[in-house]
């Protein structure tokens, strides 16, 4: 699995997991796989600068801010085009739910998507 995605399923289960189950947590608690705990534990300083999280000792860190209330707004969208200054939206694109979770499109209906700029 390629780092940024671990990185990205890692957010999502930190914000489910405070929202429903606590605050403090180790690395282990999301993998066994020693390399991928490696990397979080590397992400977690990454993490502690922007005020989401504070390592108290080893691979135990405790939860202190939503990851949703940093990384606003709508991702993937077009990179050149848009419509009254926002950027377009493309069938990849999804925004981070404040509530928990991620929005993103299931079905478009007869809408159509940017498919390349």
């Amino acid at each position: 699995m390629k780092k940024n995605k671990i990185k990205k399923e890692f957010l999502h289960k930190l914000e489910f997991f405070y929202r429903n189950l606590g605050s403090i947590w180790s690395v282990e608690d999301f993998t066994n796989n020693r390399d991928v705990q490696s990397l979080l534990k590397d992400y977690l300083l990454v993490l502690e600068e922007k005020g989401i999280v504070e390592i108290i000792e080893g691979n135990k860190f405790k939860i202190t801010n939503l990851p949703s209330r940093h990384y606003k707004g709508w991702q993937q969208t077009t990179q050149k085009d848009s419509i009254n200054g926002m950027k377009k939206l493309t069938e990849q694109s999804f925004c981070m739910c404040a509530k928990g979770g991620r929005i993103s499109f299931v079905d478009t209906g007869s809408n159509s998507f940017v498919e390349s700029e």
